[in-house]
């Protein structure tokens, strides 16, 4: 682990209740690695189950992370971002409370400030849910 959950508020512009990422596992130039735990509070729970809307934010979050820790490792102030898109949009399973999940997200393409990620989330080493996101990054 490379960022715990005590600091993860540094790198994502993301505040409580809405924080879906509590630590960065691994972190390269194209990908990011990252875990979440669902807590029954979770403003996505619902009867015990994380929702397909908590999955996109978790995924939409982990992107922000990389973004993040690559601004604060460059000594830059942690820029925003916001999802232009989604697509190809799969979901194999939902998470219950107490689930741990892991989130990759590779940047496959950047052009100006839109960036192309391909996200998956696993729970158990067992894709639950893919997809394309365009996020666009506002820079200061």
């Amino acid at each position: 682990m490379i960022v715990p959950a005590e600091h993860i508020l540094d790198y994502i512009p993301q505040r409580p209740p809405i924080v879906m990422v509590d630590e960065i596992l691994e972190y390269n130039e194209k990908t990011i690695l990252t875990s979440f735990q669902i807590k029954a509070d979770n403003i996505f729970v619902e009867d015990g189950i994380f929702t397909e809307s908590g999955l996109m934010e978790n995924m939409a979050q982990s992107a922000a992370s990389k973004v993040g820790y690559a601004c604060k490792k460059s000594g830059e102030e942690v820029s925003l971002g916001f999802i232009g898109a989604i697509s190809k949009v799969k979901v194999y399973d939902l998470p219950k409370v107490g689930a741990y999940i892991k989130t990759k997200i590779i940047f496959d393409k950047t052009v100006f400030n839109v960036s192309l990620i391909n996200a998956q989330v696993y729970f158990e080493n067992n894709l639950i849910c893919q997809c394309e996101m365009k996020i666009v990054i506002d820079n200061p």
